[in-house]
């Protein structure tokens, strides 16, 4: 029996297809223009695989999570708000773009952005923070 879910019965993790669902997820928010909800963590108990799951989400392009328990709140809080160092990457990102609103790219730190950039960076979760140490790009394909 074919599955979507994050788990199944057995405890499988991530099923070949989960991946694409959450692609597809990210695909669709953006073309609505509203923010993409990654699923709910299964294991109640388990905060530091809710910590991990949450900042993999926030990595991947995911605005939000789903709770199933108040105790996850604080946890996925954090996972999800920028570090110090985010924003001020977004505010450089916001005033680099500020100087001439009519053009679609700007050079900032040795990076070519776009507008793509900025809107992130106004969204309060800069593209470049989703991005590892060395500017590879992370596992989801649409980032």
């Amino acid at each position: 029996m074919a599955s979507l879910g994050a788990e199944n019965a057995s405890g499988d993790v991530l099923h070949s297809s989960y991946p694409l669902a959450r692609d597809l997820c990210l695909m669709a928010a953006a073309a609505v223009e509203v923010a993409p909800i990654d699923a709910i963590y299964t294991h109640i108990h388990n905060l530091a695989g809710l910590e991990h799951e949450a900042r993999a989400a926030r990595r991947h392009g995911f605005s939000a999570k789903a709770l199933i328990d108040p105790k996850h709140v604080g946890v996925v809080n954090a996972a999800f708000d920028p570090s110090e160092a985010e924003r001020a990457w977004a505010e450089k990102v916001i005033t680099a773009f500020a100087s001439n609103t009519n053009s679609g790219t700007r050079r900032l730190d040795g990076m070519m952005l776009n507008k793509a950039h900025l809107l992130s960076a106004r969204n309060g979760t800069p593209r470049e923070a989703r991005y590892n140490h060395d500017h590879s790009p992370p596992q989801s394909s649409l980032l």
